[in-house]
């Protein structure tokens, strides 16, 4: 599903294109064995390649060992595993090579963290960094890094119930029929949607909230940074607690 909006999105979507912009980040995780869990950082501006990033929350700033500083900055170069980073950057870096793609973007492995110098170049220009992003993972309910986001989600199943009328009957609906209906809704008028899903006398009553007030409203939301890397980013593949959604210039979808 995911494959086939990036694929829209590349064919399709004149204002999802990327403009001539000529900065790159100063480095990018680089996906060197992933069999191996191994990593790199590698010099952006000498990869040329699409890149990923990552939209989340740090969460205790005080456990952040994982970070790159100066102290082993010139050691990752070289390589440092997968394993040694925590979930919510693991999971980014999971979708990513999922995705067939080998470079991502994460502020706190990409900036040398104890370099004043390093924060006031790379900061300068995150705006750029999230322009030329081929796609921001938003790990929309991850409280912190340790919490993740590829984790089982709340499956939404069926129920049937009877209901007499339709707020939007189809032909074939009759009073007093068989309809499906989420879980955990009321089967009153006001939140009976009436959608139909021919063939077959179904009514979908969804106590699911839609895609994009879940990303309006997610623990991201309270988040400085976020309006920056949301408006920015060309495209968004959103990690909520029930589905996974997509928002790009010109297109919102869910699962």
């Amino acid at each position: 599903l995911v494959q086939d909006w990036l694929q829209v999105c590349d064919q399709a979507h004149t204002r999802c294109q990327l403009k001539a912009i000529a900065t790159f980040p100063a480095r990018l995780i680089e996906i060197t064995d992933w069999n191996a869990g191994l990593l790199r950082l590698a010099k952006g501006d000498a990869c040329g390649e699409k890149y990923t990033t990552l939209s989340y929350r740090w969460g205790d700033t005080a456990s952040s060992s994982y970070v790159t500083n100066k102290s082993n900055v010139d050691a990752r170069h070289e390589r440092f595993s997968l394993n040694s980073l925590p979930r919510t950057i693991r999971d980014a870096i999971h979708v990513t090579h999922l995705l067939g793609l080998r470079f991502i973007w994460i502020d706190a492995v990409c900036i040398i963290q104890d370099s004043h110098e390093d924060w006031s170049t790379e900061g300068a220009r995150m705006d750029q960094i999230y322009t030329r992003s081929y796609l921001t993972i938003s790990a929309d309910t991850s409280p912190d890094t340790k919490a993740g986001f590829l984790r089982k989600r709340d499956m939404l199943g069926w129920s049937t119930c009877i209901h007499p009328t339709l707020l939007t009957p189809w032909d074939g609906a009759t009073p007093g029929g068989q309809y499906g209906t989420w879980p955990g809704t009321t089967l009153d008028n006001s939140r009976l949607t009436g959608i139909a899903v021919p063939p077959g006398p179904r009514a979908i009553c969804s106590g699911v909230a839609p895609a994009k007030k879940l990303t309006d409203t997610s623990i991201l939301g309270d988040r400085g940074w976020i309006l920056q890397e949301r408006v920015l980013s060309r495209r968004t593949l959103h990690w909520s607690e029930f589905e996974i959604s997509w928002e790009c210039n010109e297109l919102i979808a869910s699962e």
